[in-house]
């Protein structure tokens, strides 16, 4: 009976501890860092996907910047905007899908530029 119950509770932790969530839909959790910003993907279902993108450079945060976002597996499909900040300290793009959205690749580059400046990083799975 000792070792049922061992079994069970290691049943019990493995389920407790996947990345599924109600629809059985396994939630990804992408970031990567410059010098100058932080970007995070949340994709925690199959029709959206929000984007966090934060200023974390030692100097005054621009009150507005330009992204690109390559997202696709291929690296064809580009996601591009300008975001601000001036009464926020973190932007967020929330994209929603019709239907299920495309797949996302393993990396994801992105591309920021502000004041006359550029870096690019790139997302990875966490």
């Amino acid at each position: 009976m000792h070792i049922y119950r061992r079994f069970a509770l290691a049943l019990i932790l493995v389920a407790c501890t996947d990345n599924k969530n109600a629809n059985n839909f396994e939630t990804q959790h992408f970031e990567g860092k410059s010098n100058h910003w932080n970007v995070v993907l949340d994709i925690e279902n199959d029709s959206s996907k929000l984007y966090k993108i934060a200023f974390i450079g030692k100097e005054n945060k621009p009150e507005v910047f330009k992204y690109k976002i390559k997202d696709s597996p291929d690296k064809k499909n580009t996601n591009s905007g300008e975001g601000e900040l001036i009464n926020q300290n973190e932007f967020w793009i929330n994209m929603s899908c019709s239907g299920a959205c495309d797949p996302v690749g393993t990396t994801i580059p992105v591309t920021v530029q502000w004041e006359g400046k550029k870096e690019e990083l790139i997302l990875t799975l966490h």
